[in-house]
């Protein structure tokens, strides 16, 4: 099932967060992935489409890591380890899923610098 993306700075750049979740999740199996991770994924993949993206790579808030981390966790497609000092995570098998099936399963249509990165 499709969801419906929201207008928000999260829901134009998916594909960077999914990407990064997966290649931090790729990274960290064993002891999960940090916050501070998932974002130089995101700001990494950022800048390899800096050139077709509109302006400068893309910022990314600490706090919008965390929304996203505490959405994947709420829906149950990522679990939380740790504490709440230094908090890790790691995809659930669903998630992990979902993730994959977020990159390549699109009915809208796609950047042409999404396109490309996928």
């Amino acid at each position: 099932m499709q969801k419906k993306v929201k207008k928000t700075h999260l829901g134009r750049h998916r594909v960077l967060f999914e990407a990064a979740a997966i290649g931090a999740h790729a990274s960290f199996s064993i002891r999960g992935f940090r916050q501070r991770d998932l974002r130089f994924l995101v700001e990494l993949f950022s800048n390899c489409l800096e050139c077709a993206m509109e302006g400068p790579s893309l910022a990314v808030e600490n706090t919008q890591i965390a929304r996203y981390l505490a959405g994947l966790a709420q829906e149950g497609l990522a679990k939380q380890l740790g504490g709440q000092a230094q908090p890790r995570y790691r995809l659930t098998r669903v998630g992990l899923v979902e993730n994959l099936t977020g990159l390549v399963n699109r009915l809208q249509w796609w950047p042409i610098e999404e396109f490309f990165f996928v």
